[in-house]
């Protein structure tokens, strides 16, 4: 959706008052402050019940037009499901797509659900990290952040805003916990073939403005591959491709110049680092633009995505179980 400006104004405030109310809470914090009461820590401390009697499990994907998408994200859901079959948490388990699918947009997800008798709606938003698309989009379209400017984006693009009664529970991204960490090393594992002479790039991707979030958020799985024995490990925050140029180029120019292959393995839910990659290869012969063409440089690319990868579905499963209780 097209609302950068809003977005980064939309940041800057969050950080503000983020800010400000830790300079106050800080201020304010006196030594004897009140301890809670036995009845108030049995309330916070209180075991986690289920949120309805047949709640329903919606993942919610970007979109994107092509009956490749489709057959990807589609899998993704019969695989959840299937995992629901056998622990029968969920009334019903659907999918549906934030964009470019209108047939099959959030309202439709929600329709569906309300027609099988759903009580409330756990939403997995199939994203791997939490940027503007889970901040924003989302939840918008959700319903549960209204804010004229990001339903007129809304609106521009065509999406509809849920109108539901039922409880809404969101579940985190993909980068919450070891799935992008297991992912990397795996990938890194399955391409490296002499880790001493080779240096590994990760490829992570993001809106504008959120390369700090991204490349906290892919420390973990650095850090993990970094014990394979690779002459060096980083990442790099490169979109969906249009800082390819300025940003992975230069990377696999110096690693070539060092006399080291570079391993590229790409963090992306339908895309391998290969077909990325390439994509972004053909392109530029296509356009005449050497800024980021790899020819003569000495890379391989990773060829897994990771909406493929064998433990996505079961961790998509485990944090709509946790987001299932309140």
């Amino acid at each position: 959706m097209k609302f950068n400006s809003f977005r980064s104004r939309a940041a800057a405030c969050l950080v503000a008052l983020l800010t400000s109310a830790l300079f106050i809470g800080q201020a304010n914090a006196q030594p004897g402050a009140p301890q809670m009461s036995p009845e108030r820590k049995a309330q916070v401390e209180r075991e986690l019940t289920p949120r309805g009697e047949k709640i329903g499990l919606l993942l919610v994907f970007h979109g994107a037009p092509g009956p490749n998408w489709a057959n990807l994200t589609g899998s993704i859901v019969d695989k959840v499901a299937k995992i629901n079959a056998e622990k029968k948490v969920f009334a019903a388990v659907d999918g549906c797509d934030m964009e470019f699918n209108f047939e099959n947009d959030v309202v439709e997800g929600f329709s569906r659900l309300e027609k099988q008798g759903c009580d409330a709606v756990v939403v997995s938003p199939v994203f791997i990290y939490p940027t503007s698309h889970v901040q924003f989009d989302v939840v918008t379209i959700l319903g549960l952040y209204g804010d004229p400017q990001a339903r007129e984006a809304a609106r521009e693009e065509g999406a509809r805003i849920v109108k539901t009664k039922l409880p809404i529970a969101l579940t985190p991204t993909l980068s919450a916990g070891d799935l992008l960490k297991d992912f990397v090393v795996a990938e890194a594992k399955a391409t490296m073939k002499n880790p001493k002479n080779e240096r590994l790039l990760v490829l992570a991707h993001g809106d504008e403005g959120y390369a700090g979030l991204v490349d906290s958020l892919t420390q973990d799985a650095l850090d993990a591959a970094g014990e394979l024995g690779f002459d060096s490990v980083q990442s790099v925050f490169c979109e969906m491709g249009q800082t390819f140029g300025k940003k992975v180029k230069p990377v696999v120019e110096k690693n070539t110049k060092d006399g080291k292959k570079t391993v590229i393995v790409a963090i992306y839910l339908a895309s391998s680092a290969k077909s990325f990659v390439e994509r972004i290869q053909k392109f530029a012969k296509q356009e005449g633009d050497d800024s980021a063409s790899l020819e003569g440089l000495d890379y391989v690319c990773s060829e897994g995505r990771i909406g493929e990868f064998e433990e996505t579905p079961q961790f998509i499963y485990d944090l709509a179980v946790e987001a299932s209780k309140h």
